[in-house]
């Protein structure tokens, strides 16, 4: 991301690879930059977004939409060859009953094709990543199999493409705000049935100005001894991206003078907000970076807020859920396309 001030005025340039983006609230400053970069480079002018990086962009006055349908549309006739998958229809990403370090023999056990399984779930991580958060933890779940992948995998990879291919039209939708609020959901898993390590698993998704702008879903690093612990992994995690953001967008003219995060775990919360010396005799083993949260909540940057966890939305980046509440927090991030939304 490249920043060009003029005065006032800001004009961003996003480049990833030869694909441009320049956004501007001053025409003629667009024009000056389009001029530069067209003396120095060969640059196909398409005048307003409709598509980058693969991404179709729809947007009205009130709004705007990213969505990748035609990209998964392509992926499920790429991968899914059979007639029945063809015409099944998934609702979740991943069945909450589903052990995928099943090591029993039987047909699920045996080894699936490398290169394939490979491909769909490279496929499967640019869509997790760019605009489709609802599969990000059962496409990081099954990444951790990349080297040796079973026909269990293949068939959970294929079932994630079917509900993709089921719900195409969802995206994620922007709208226009003058607030400057900054804030994050960040939940963990402590161990489920499906680890074969003892390793809790992070998520987070961050909001500025009440619009999605970051979220992950990843393995912790280390194991956790208690429940408290994994929250506190989660929300260190989720803290440093919420700086990187602050940092990010105070570099294009956006000043955030504090942030939030939301948890569900009051002991986290009692913990952080306690003094060292009180804290320290229960929590002996916690690892020390955990301070680096209680300095920013005693320094007024960062404060910490309980939510309920029937109201946890980050709870979706952790484990797989029943199709209830899977569509209740999906929901709250990804909609489908509005029909006055026009492309461009």
């Amino acid at each position: 991301l490249f920043v060009l001030r003029s005065g006032t005025e800001v004009v961003l340039l996003s480049l990833y690879v030869d694909d441009l983006t320049i956004s501007s609230r001053s025409k003629p400053l667009v024009e000056w930059v389009l001029v530069q970069t067209k003396n120095r480079f060969p640059v196909r002018d398409v005048k307003s977004l409709s598509w980058t990086v693969g991404l179709r962009v729809k947007s009205s006055q009130e709004s705007l939409l990213v969505s990748q349908g035609a990209y998964v549309k392509s992926t499920f006739d790429r991968f899914i060859c059979n007639d029945d998958e063809q015409k099944e229809r998934r609702f979740t990403p991943m069945g909450v009953d589903i052990v995928l370090h099943n090591e029993e023999s039987n047909f699920l056990s045996r080894p699936a094709g490398v290169k394939e399984y490979q491909k769909i779930i490279g496929s499967l991580n640019y869509v997790a990543h760019s605009s489709r958060p609802d599969v990000a933890f059962s496409v990081n779940a099954l990444s951790r199999y990349l080297q040796k992948p079973r026909i269990l995998h293949l068939a959970a990879a294929k079932r994630i493409l079917i509900y993709l291919h089921t719900t195409c039209d969802l995206g994620i939708c922007y709208f226009p705000s003058k607030e400057n609020n900054l804030f994050a959901y960040c939940d963990a898993s402590l161990v489920s049935k499906d680890s074969a390590d003892g390793k809790s698993t992070t998520g987070y998704c961050i909001f500025f100005n009440n619009n999605l702008v970051a979220w992950k879903s990843c393995r912790q690093t280390v194991v956790s001894l208690s429940t408290m612990e994994s929250e506190l992994n989660a929300m260190s995690t989720a803290l440093i991206a919420l700086q990187q953001t602050r940092d990010t967008l105070s570099e294009i003219g956006y000043i955030v003078p504090s942030y939030k995060i939301y948890t569900d775990s009051l002991s986290a919360i009692k913990y952080l907000q306690s003094s060292a010396d009180i804290a320290r005799p229960r929590t002996p083993h916690l690892s020390l970076r955990f301070h680096f949260i209680r300095t920013e909540v005693s320094s007024g940057q960062l404060q910490l807020l309980h939510v309920k966890s029937g109201d946890q939305i980050a709870d979706i980046l952790t484990k797989a859920l029943p199709r209830p509440l899977f569509e209740s927090i999906r929901d709250k991030y990804l909609q489908k396309p509005e029909r006055d939304l026009q492309s461009g």
